[in-house]
């Protein structure tokens, strides 16, 4: 980021100095992975993430309590109950509380009667049905915890994404930039040629006409510079929306600033064909994939519900057994205790068989979806990759058939110098000439947004 920074202050201060700067494509998609408001709304999925996973752990917090409940008429102390104490929840599907009481009043109600320092309570209940395996609590920790994954998944996913289109646009803003370079060099040439020829003409070497046609020429190349210098204009405003500096302002780019690529890609094709290509690879790669991840995660999400609701369907079944003892004493666990047992069972289960069967099906739309994604996702892969080495013979096609067309430009020039050719025939072999660049600068594009889409497919957001 510092070096793009850079950039585009020598940009902004040195145009005339430098003349132009140039601007490689990974320093621009580093600045918008590390500054731009996509990216830092994509690692809030990683913080809600780690909120959800600390509210779910809150569930089996220990909880204090503390109640003073008393009554007083006509000056008679009816009751006077008081009392503390601490509950928590375990993840072992066990809940233990202790506690203090302590009551007296001339209307006790006797079951509440008290020794007179208090009482202490130290126990658990124990869920021996419904609960015994696992519980609400229990669901939305697992749950929980396999959103950790999920949403670190969909983080690497929101930045691949991110990473594309900002290529995309990169390549754009660069396609414009070569094309009007290609339409300024041409108008330039164009007024050459009309200039040559009217030195001719005085010379009495040409014919009137051959000025009228250099001239449209010329105003024809004119009309297509101001045409390409407008879609640079916009499309370098484009690639600028991408920019922001590390307070969170938007930076922008100077005509002065130069996109640029690499400059062989030919070294890529190993990559390609060690992954893409390569089945282990891929088979190794596919687990880790974003898509992967984040549907492994809501399948553990989906069996944890799955849990839950076959849980629901067993009877109700909690015991729970308290060990007392007057204030000072000792635990005698043979005589001095509390049990309570309580059970339910609905009577038709409707309602949780339901959710069972819903969280059945959604857990096998998950698996399918699954399926589909990796198959997807494989072809994808293979066909990227096999792609590869003829965008790449394209590509360098391209440049041979620029080359070939310069020459014979040049070849033109010279027999049009000394009489031997026609301004028809150099025009029509400066055409050809344009026209092998413009199809270079588009094979340049595609190489680009190539290999940018490889990336993407392989799931791996790196500039």
């Amino acid at each position: 980021m510092k070096r793009l920074l850079i950039l585009l202050l020598m940009g902004l201060c040195l145009p005339r100095l430098a003349g132009q700067t140039p601007l490689p494509e990974s320093d621009f998609l580093s600045a918008v992975l590390a500054h731009h408001p996509l990216a830092a709304q994509a690692a809030l999925l990683d913080d809600a993430a780690a909120a959800y996973l600390q509210k779910t752990r809150g569930a089996f917090d220990p909880k204090f309590f503390a109640q003073d409940k008393s009554k007083s008429y006509s000056g008679t102390s009816y009751y006077d109950y008081r009392g503390a104490g601490l509950t928590a929840e375990t993840r072992l599907g066990i809940a233990v509380d202790a506690g203090w009481n302590e009551a007296d009043g001339t209307y006790l109600n006797p079951e509440s009667t008290l020794p007179d320092a208090g009482l202490w309570s130290v126990g658990a209940t124990v869920r021996l049905g419904q609960g015994l395996f696992t519980d609400a609590r229990r669901t939305a920790l697992r749950q929980a915890e396999a959103y950790v994954t999920l949403n670190a998944a969909q983080r690497t996913a929101a930045l691949n994404d991110l990473l594309l289109n900002a290529a995309t646009d990169f390549a754009k803003w660069y396609k414009a930039h070569q094309a009007a370079e290609v339409a300024r060099e041409a108008e330039r040439l164009a007024l050459e040629r009309l200039d040559g020829i009217r030195a001719s003409l005085i010379g009495g070497d040409r014919a009137a006409i051959d000025t009228v046609e250099a001239r449209l020429r010329w105003t024809t190349r004119k009309m297509e510079a101001a045409r390409a210098a407008t879609l640079l204009a916009e499309a370098r405003a484009k690639a600028s929306s991408w920019l922001w500096d590390p307070a969170g302002r938007p930076m922008a780019l100077t005509p002065s600033n130069v996109p640029t690529y690499p400059g062989d890609p030919n070294a890529r094709t190993a990559w390609v064909r060690t992954t893409l290509l390569d089945a282990g690879a891929r088979t190794a790669r596919w687990p880790a994939h974003p898509f992967a991840e984040a549907l492994t995660a809501k399948t553990t999400a989906a069996e944890a519900e799955i849990r839950l609701r076959r849980e629901l369907l067993k009877p109700q079944l909690d015991a729970r057994f308290l060990a007392l003892s007057e204030t000072g004493g000792t635990f005698d666990l043979e005589n001095d205790y509390a049990l309570e047992l309580k059970a339910a069972l609905p009577l038709f289960l409707r309602k949780e068989r339901g959710n069972l069967a819903l969280a059945q099906i959604e857990a096998e739309n998950i698996a399918l979806d699954r399926q589909a994604k990796a198959w997807k996702w494989e072809t994808e892969a293979i066909g990227a990759g096999t792609a590869w080495a003829d965008v790449l013979a394209q590509w360098r096609s391209a440049r041979e058939s620029e080359t070939l067309a310069a020459q014979l430009l040049a070849a033109e020039e010279v027999k049009f110098q000394v009489g031997e050719s026609s301004l028809f025939l150099l025009n029509s072999r400066e055409a050809s000439w344009l026209k092998a660049q413009k199809e270079r600068i588009e094979a340049e594009v595609q190489l680009a947004l190539a290999w940018r889409r490889m990336g993407w497919i392989w799931g791996e957001p790196t500039p």
